[in-house]
C-alpha cells in the first residue's frame, strides 16, 4: 500500500487522519481474512513517482515499481512467511496511489494478481490509463474500484474493465459512496469491504 505513513498511525499522517489498516485487519481476521500489509512511504517525488506517464510529472512510476518489485518485495518474502504467488500480491492505493496500483497491475501481472484503486487520479495525462488498460492482455486477478460522489468518477475504467471480460460482483468490484469525498476518513471508511474484496477465498 502507497502512502505509507497516513495507513496506521494519526501522528504520522497527512493532516493527522489515518486509514486505520490495523484496525481493519484485525477485525478481518476474525473473519479468517488474515494478510500482511506492507505500508510505502512517499517521498518529497510522490506525485512523479505515483505517475506512470512520462507527460505528467516527469512520470517516474515505472522506477517506483521497479523498486517495489526488484527490492522491497524480495526483502519482505525473504524476511517474512509470505505467499509470494502473484494471486496473493496486491497493490493498492488512493488517488495518485489508485493510478500507479492499476498501472503495475496490468504493466506487472507476473508480480501483482489483485489491486485496488481507492478514489483514483485516472485524470493523469488525459486519462492515458484508460488506453493503457483497453490495450494490456487481460489479466487474471480481482480489481476494486470506488469513489465518492464529491469527487472524480472512474467510471470509464470499469467500463474498460468490464469490456475486457472482468465480471462485476465477481472478479470487479465498483463502489460509490454517496457524500463521500477526497481523504482520509472516506478511505478508512470503505477500506474493510475493499480487503475483503481482495483477499477472501
Amino acid at each position: 500500500m502507497h502512502d505509507g505513513q497516513n495507513l496506521f498511525d494519526r501522528a504520522t499522517s497527512f493532516a493527522g487522519v489515518e486509514w486505520q489498516v490495523d484496525e481493519a485487519m484485525t477485525a478481518l481476521a476474525s473473519e479468517g481474512i488474515e494478510a500482511i500489509i506492507v505500508g510505502i512511504w512517499n517521498t518529497e517525488a510522490r506525485m512523479s513517482e505515483y505517475t506512470p506517464f512520462p507527460s505528467w510529472r516527469q512520470g517516474m512510476g515505472e522506477a517506483y515499481l521497479d523498486f517495489i518489485v526488484d527490492t522491497l518485495k524480495p526483502m519482505i518474502d525473504s524476511t517474512y512467511r509470505t505467499k509470494t504467488a502473484c494471486e496473493h500480491t496486491a497493490i493498492m492505493g488512493s488517488s495518485l496511489g489508485g493510478l500507479i496500483s492499476a498501472y503495475a497491475f496490468f504493466w506487472r501481472p507476473d508480480v501483482f494478481g489483485m489491486f485496488a484503486a481507492m478514489s483514483p487520479a485516472f485524470w493523469v495525462s488525459s486519462g492515458a490509463i484508460y488506453e493503457f488498460a483497453r490495450k494490456s492482455p487481460r489479466v487474471e486477478g480481482r480489481i476494486y474500484l470506488d469513489h465518492g460522489t464529491r469527487e472524480n468518477n472512474p467510471a470509464k475504467l470499469r467500463d474498460v474493465l468490464i469490456a475486457k471480460g472482468y465480471r462485476l460482483d465477481r472478479d470487479l468490484l465498483f463502489v460509490r459512496e454517496e457524500g463521500g469525498e477526497h481523504n482520509e476518513a472516506a478511505w478508512a471508511r470503505r477500506l474493510p469491504g475493499a480487503l475483503r474484496f481482495l483477499l477472501q477465498d
